[in-house]
């Protein structure tokens, strides 16, 4: 094990796009760790060679395995992934936080942008059939990624978002934002 483990570090150091085909047979493995190892080593190398491998990867069976590779192609920190991020949430309902989560990580103004447009159409959470509470999980994640983007513009829109007024929740609260203007008040103590 140590020895794989120590090539597949090797193999991200030096970014060899060549091994590609052979991590990818390796994915096929059953072994946690490898498959986990494997996702470092992806996570190192170009956002072309290796997303399409780490999106393979996230509609794996074992959850943890799902959310190791979405949170990988955010890291990645390559605007190539945010289509695959995306993809990854229509797709995946129990990977839709971590794929919004995934954008905010990447960051700049195309990820600022998509997350913004979702934020504000209705439309796309009615088409995806989401519940109230989804909905409101997806907002939720869509506000703490633009403060992880932190630029300007989204700074200037979780200010929106924190005077707008949005459907009340279960108790009688307002959660959207609320949850806005938390992240405006922590955001501003740092």
């Amino acid at each position: 094990w140590y020895y794989l483990r120590n090539i597949l570090r090797i193999l991200r150091d030096v970014q060899a796009e060549e091994a590609l085909p052979y991590l990818e047979i390796m994915t096929g493995w059953s072994d946690f760790r490898l498959k986990l190892e494997i996702i470092k080593t992806l996570e190192g190398m170009r956002a072309e060679d290796g997303g399409k491998l780490l999106e393979k990867l996230s509609g794996d069976q074992d959850p943890e395995i799902r959310k190791a590779a979405i949170i990988a192609m955010g890291l990645t920190g390559h605007p190539d992934m945010i289509p695959r991020l995306l993809s990854i949430f229509r797709r995946e309902p129990d990977c839709r936080v971590n794929s919004i989560a995934s954008i905010g990580l990447i960051g700049g103004p195309l990820a600022r942008d998509r997350l913004i447009g979702m934020f504000e159409d209705e439309e796309f959470f009615v088409n995806l059939n989401l519940s109230k509470r989804e909905t409101e999980q997806v907002r939720i994640a869509i506000l703490k990624a633009l403060s992880r983007i932190g630029d300007e513009a989204a700074m200037a829109k979780l200010e929106e978002y924190s005077r707008m007024s949005f459907s009340k929740s279960l108790f009688k609260k307002d959660l959207l934002s609320n949850t806005a203007k938390i992240i405006l008040n922590t955001k501003g103590k740092v």
